[in-house]
């Protein structure tokens, strides 16, 4: 773009075509053509002597732990089953998919804890991808249920305190 509208101290608008004639007589626009770097939208602008200068804004704070963690736990849980590779995957761990594997971990205890709940002698269940896995065995379930569960638990801690270490985002299950 080689002008820019300033506004307020900032490049608030940018153009390729000379905008003299174009809009409000008010409005101040700069010519940028031969500037390096270019500056760009919200570059910080002033004038001193008919000269004008450029600054870009600084970076982006970088995230803080508990940001990262709650980046993490939407980025879900990779688990890798050493008995049935079928389940290797990639799991949800958000609000939605905590309150699915609870409700199944309830239904299944009240099926005594080692049947599927209605009579299911599989179950199926969605990755973060929308693949599908199917569990066979309640065992397995379970395994991946509490895998999930102590990775959320830990980022839930790193999140309430902003302090502690981040896990590692892959767990292995028999």
């Amino acid at each position: 773009m080689a002008w820019g509208r300033i506004y307020d101290s900032l490049i608030a608008e940018q153009t390729a075509i000379d905008p003299t004639g174009r809009f409000d007589a008010s409005m101040l626009w700069v010519n940028l053509a031969g500037i390096t770097p270019t500056p760009q939208l919200g570059w910080s602008a002033s004038e001193t002597n008919g000269t004008w200068s450029f600054t870009a804004p600084p970076p982006p704070p970088a995230p803080t732990l508990a940001e990262q963690a709650i980046t993490a736990m939407s980025a879900g849980l990779t688990i890798s089953s050493a008995g049935t590779p079928a389940l290797d995957g990639t799991y949800a761990c958000d609000d939605t998919a905590q309150a699915n594997l609870n409700s199944m971990y309830n239904l299944i205890q009240r099926a005594g804890g080692n049947a599927f709940p209605g009579g299911l002698s599989a179950l199926p269940w969605p990755l973060l991808s929308g693949a599908v896995v199917t569990f066979t065995s309640v065992s397995a379930f379970l395994a991946v249920e509490t895998a999930i569960g102590d990775y959320v638990l830990t980022l839930d801690l790193v999140v309430t305190t902003n302090a502690g270490t981040l896990p590692p985002a892959t767990a292995s299950i028999a």
